[in-house]
């Protein structure tokens, strides 16, 4: 499953006073999060991700990303429960005087769903099966 959260870091919001978006995720296991930041932000503008209170991205408590027109790609592996699927983004500025607008795609599997290297396991598996039944037939 596939979620899109748009932060709309305005002037107002500063280390002080910082933007608190909650997102409600689907059980499943958090697989990725791509953060874009805008080409403008010139690392004025700060993001950190949250999981209840822990601090999930970045992984060093304290810190927190600050891009300018890039793309972060951020591989993560953290399952989780219905009743703890609540995330939050956090985000600020340091300065800036325009707002801008950080998109944050996250990647869930769900509990269901078979992950891509399982399922090329599944396939190779199944393709060594056929094989051995052809050659039986030769």
């Amino acid at each position: 499953m596939n979620y899109l959260a748009e932060a709309l870091v305005l002037p107002e919001y500063t280390s002080a006073n910082k933007l608190i978006l909650p997102v409600k995720l689907s059980a499943g296991i958090l697989r990725r999060v791509d953060i874009v930041f805008p080409p403008g932000c010139v690392r004025r503008v700060h993001v950190q991700v949250f999981h209840g209170v822990n601090q999930v991205l970045p992984l060093v408590p304290g810190t927190s990303y600050a891009e300018d027109g890039t793309r972060l790609e951020l591989p993560e592996h953290r399952p989780f429960e219905t009743g703890e699927n609540l995330f939050y983004i956090v985000a600020w500025n340091d300065g800036c005087a325009y707002q801008h607008l950080i998109t944050i795609m996250i990647n869930v599997q769900e509990p269901g769903e078979i992950d891509e290297p399982a399922a090329l396991k599944y396939l190779a598996d199944a393709i060594v099966a056929l094989v051995e039944k052809i050659r039986t037939l030769w």
